[in-house]
């Protein structure tokens, strides 16, 4: 499952089971009561967007790309660039799919500005704030 809110802040989850129960115990603390919240289309989203007090908008596979200021494709936009790089690796081991996305996301924070310096600072949990932004 791919979080992603409007300023690209991502976080990708791996989830045991996709049900309305491991849904919501994965959204819980990342979703604010009062956001509004869209999904695809799936049923699975709904009961958390209603216990949890957010607004609930569906991303059809067909509609426009923007409602308001709600870039509503984001997280697909992502999630294509996401099964691109998967498709270049020739593929990845389902057992080391959490590593993979790790590193996804650290690609598209860093963009042209990674390094391996960076990547061994985040890998052990000590990247410098001056680092962090560039």
């Amino acid at each position: 499952m791919v979080v992603r809110e409007r300023h690209q802040a991502t976080t990708d989850l791996i989830l045991q089971e996709v049900d309305a129960r491991h849904v919501k115990k994965a959204l819980a603390p990342l979703i604010e009561q009062g956001a509004i919240f869209y999904t695809d289309e799936a049923a699975t989203h709904t009961p958390f967007a209603q216990s949890s007090g957010v607004t609930h908008g569906v991303n059809y596979t067909k509609g426009p790309r923007v409602r308001g200021t709600s870039h509503i494709k984001n997280a697909n936009t992502y999630d294509s660039r996401l099964k691109m790089w998967i498709q270049y690796l020739h593929r990845v081991a389902t057992k080391y799919i959490g590593s993979y996305l790790g590193w996804s996301c650290m690609l598209e924070r860093y963009q042209s500005g990674f390094s391996p310096k960076k990547s061994l600072l985040e890998a052990v949990g000590r990247i410098p704030q001056h680092l962090s932004k560039a």
